[in-house]
Parts: C-alpha cells; structure tokens; sequence
C-alpha cells in the first residue's frame, strides 16, 4: 500500500512540476490549507508617516531628470502610468484615509505590478484554483530550496536517493528560519496570496530577500565591509532582512516610483525611525537611506562598500549601466554582488539584455555559483 501512495505522489508530482522549479515533492496536508489571502494588515499609519512619505513623492515630482532610456524598467513604467501615482501620494496628505486604505488593498490593484510577492495577479488567483495550486509549489519549492542552503533538510538530488524530496515538515521550516533566529518579516500588503505563519503572512519574496541578505551579511563580514549599497531594491524586502543580520549602514538608490514603494514598505516595516529619505536632513541614528537612483553619482566614493544588485542590471539601459559599473569602480577594497540572469532576452523591442559579465569580466571573481533558490540565476561576488 505504501509503494502504491508513493507512486501516486510521484505521478501527481510530476503533472504539477514547472521548469522552474527544482524540486519534486508530494503537496501534503495541512501544509497546503496554510494558504491564503492576506488580510490583517492594519498597523497604524502616523500623520508623520503620511506627511513624510507626501513630502518624499513632491520632491521626487519636482527632481527628476527627464530620460529616454529604453529599457524594461521604464518601459513598464510607461506601460503602468507609474507617475499617477507618484502624483498621488504627493497630495494624500490632503486625504489621509483613502492613502491609508490604498496601501492597505494594494494586492487587488496593479501598484505593485513587477514588484509583487505573487506571480500571478489578485484576480486570476482568486477565479482559478490552478494559479493557486502553482502559487503554492512555487513559494514551497523555494522553501526547501532555503532550508538546503541552511542546512536544515539535505539537498534533494535526481540522480540518487529517489524521485521526491522527503521531508516536508513546512511549518516546522518556518520556525527555524524565521522564529528560532528571532527574524521579524516583512510587511507585505493585503489581498497577496500567502503561508498563514502565527498571525502574518510570508511570500516567495520573503525567503528570497532572506536569502540574498544572508549573502550579503556573510560578504561583509568576511571581508570587513562597513557599508551596503543596493542599486534596485524592489519594495525593499532585502533590506529589511539584512538589517536584521548586519549593522552596517544601509543605501538604495532606485527609480522614482520604486524608490516610493521602499519609503512607505520598509517604514512600515523596519520602523519609521530607522529610515532616512531623500529630502530630508541626515543625522546618524537613521540606518536606512532611500535616495532616487540619479543621486547614486553623489555618493562618497569611500572604500569598503559592498554595492548590490539583484534582477536589475541586465535590464537595465546599457549606458545607464555602464555609468553604474563607473561609479561602483572608484570605491577601493570594495565589492560587488551580483545575483542575476543572464539570458540575453530582449525588452520586447529589438535590443538585447546585457550581462553583468559584460561589464565586469576584467575583475577579480571571488567566486561565481548558481543561485540556490531560482534556476537560471547566476551569485557572483567581484572585487573591485
């Protein structure tokens, strides 16, 4: 009967397999009813939080360079009217309560479109259960990706020790990573479709965040880095996990409407007090500092910077990379690292990806390594 269960698993395994994901494994219960959509976020929103980040977004308005770059980002920017709604926080000052239930509901609208901890969009996932059932695999196979990389279950292989991985114990994973190590998580908005754990929430962007800020810590401390730049930083998931395992003072620089979203999500979640925008008057307690990435070429070229960037510079316009490369090749025994893909697509006209190789390949690799979590991604950590 046993031999019968375990065929049948492997069978439904491999029907529900992606070629994304690395492994295989049963979707055994109560795991999969830990699935939802979020809804208890209400924390409370200061007047100084909603007169901060108004202040940031007018400022953004009034400061930014007029470009032409023809890349991902600004293509669907353009394509998402990212401006609306830059204009839109500018003034909610002017109305508190419907800029409080935006932020609240931003999982049943396209905000976060490119940003979002989900694949696929509020309403697809709330009418299909088979976007469900893959939103589900995705975030567990990254789950047991995350717990391989600490040790906490061996690393499935194909080749020897069977077809499925297992151990499955979820929530049990969960606890070690997150509860054991004592790690706060992130304050994804409602309606995004999730792993109920206690009373939050936690999304793919969670474990990978999680991840990549690993990599970060262990990059400074072994080579005595004292300062994180991140060139890209999402709504800000990587940071708000690497403050947590490091000290070190913290920058992203980022598009306007990007660099918006990391405001108001990493003030909700690493504390008002502990981040530094833009605009504002700088002074030592903040350790978090959120700047329009034009402002990049005004950074103190000290030594000991380690620059980061993940899902970005390949999609970035060649030039405004390259300009990046610069400005990163004048701070001394500093570093770089690098988690991206190097696919070579194209932005859906007829210009191909860069490659970080590209840019880079005349420097000093440390090392160079698949991406524990997500095939097709290259780690690399270059020294400058």
């Amino acid at each position: 009967m046993k031999k019968i269960i375990k065929n049948i698993n492997r069978v439904t395994s491999r029907l529900n397999h992606d070629f994304k994901f690395y492994h295989l494994f049963s979707l055994k219960e109560p795991s999969v009813n830990q699935f939802d959509f979020k809804k208890n976020l209400k924390d409370k929103i200061s007047n100084n939080f909603i007169n901060r980040i108004s202040s940031y977004a007018k400022y953004l308005q009034e400061n930014e360079p007029i470009i032409k770059n023809d890349d991902l980002w600004n293509m669907l920017g353009n394509e998402m009217n990212h401006q609306k709604f830059i204009n839109f926080v500018s003034g909610c000052k002017n109305y508190k309560d419907k800029f409080i239930e935006t932020i609240y509901n931003f999982g049943k609208t396209n905000v976060l479109h490119g940003f979002a901890p989900n694949r696929g969009i509020y309403h697809g996932l709330v009418k299909k259960k088979t976007v469900r059932e893959k939103e589900k695999i995705y975030f567990l196979d990254n789950l047991i990706s995350l717990c391989e990389y600490y040790g906490i279950t061996k690393v499935y292989n194909p080749e020897q020790g069977g077809w499925m991985v297992e151990e499955e114990d979820f929530n049990s994973f969960i606890k070690i990573i997150f509860q054991k190590k004592n790690i706060s998580i992130f304050k994804t908005p409602n309606h995004y479709y999730g792993y109920k754990f206690n009373r939050d929430f936690l999304f793919y962007k969670d474990l990978k965040g999680l991840y990549a800020a690993e990599k970060i810590s262990s990059a400074c401390k072994n080579h005595n880095l004292s300062e994180i730049v991140e060139i890209g930083g999402g709504i800000g998931y990587t940071c708000h996990y690497s403050r947590q395992l490091i000290n070190n003072n913290y920058t992203i620089y980022d598009l306007s409407y990007a660099s918006l979203l990391q405001a108001i999500f990493l003030m909700m979640s690493s504390g008002e007090k502990n981040v530094h925008l833009c605009n504002e008057k700088e002074h030592n307690k903040n350790k978090i500092f959120i700047k329009p990435y034009w402002k990049i070429f005004e950074h103190k070229t000290k030594k000991n910077i380690l620059w980061f960037n993940e899902d970005s510079l390949p999609e970035i316009d060649l030039s405004l990379s390259k300009k990046y490369i610069k400005k990163i090749t004048k701070s001394k025994k500093s570093f770089l690292l690098s988690i991206n893909q190097e696919a070579r697509n194209s932005y859906g006209t007829e210009i191909k990806q860069h490659t970080v190789y590209d840019l880079l390949n005349n420097h000093k690799k440390i090392y160079r390594t698949r991406d524990f979590l997500r095939p097709g991604y290259i780690e690399e950590l270059i020294e400058i």
